[in-house]
Order: structure tokens, then sequence, then C-alpha cells
């Protein structure tokens, strides 16, 4: 963050995020009230991102994710 320490506002893209809190970029941006998005493929690290920062909603993403996934293997 001290490279966009200037930045008041802004988007984010975070991608395969891993641990929520733990050398995560996102959550630097999630902290300073940064607005954008998480894509997690990990079921492990994706739990526990929604419970670290999302625990009151439902995140459908991984089961379009999953059937994507399932539909490229035919």
């Amino acid at each position: 963050m001290a490279a966009l320490k200037d930045i008041e506002r802004g988007f984010y893209l975070d991608i395969t995020a891993n641990d929520p809190v733990r050398d995560s970029i996102g959550k630097a941006f999630f902290d300073k009230s940064r607005h954008g998005i998480n894509l997690e493929p990990v079921a492990q690290w994706l739990e526990q991102l929604q419970a670290e920062r999302f625990p009151a909603r439902k995140f459908v993403l991984p089961d379009i994710v999953s059937f994507l996934r399932s539909d490229a293997n035919l």
C-alpha cells in the first residue's frame, strides 16, 4: 500500500487471493475501505476469505466456476 498511499479511491481485483490475512494485498485494500473483487478457486482459501471478510454474504461464483470446469472437460 505504500506505493499507492497518495491514491484516495480505487478498485482492486485480487486473483488467487490465498490466505485472507497473511501477506494479503486484498486485505490491505479492504482495510483501507477500498472496494474490489477477490477470485479464489481453492475451496479452503475461499472459505477462510468468506469467514474473515464477508460472513453475511453468500457467494455463487465458485458454483459457476465448477460448472465451467466440468463443461470444459467434456
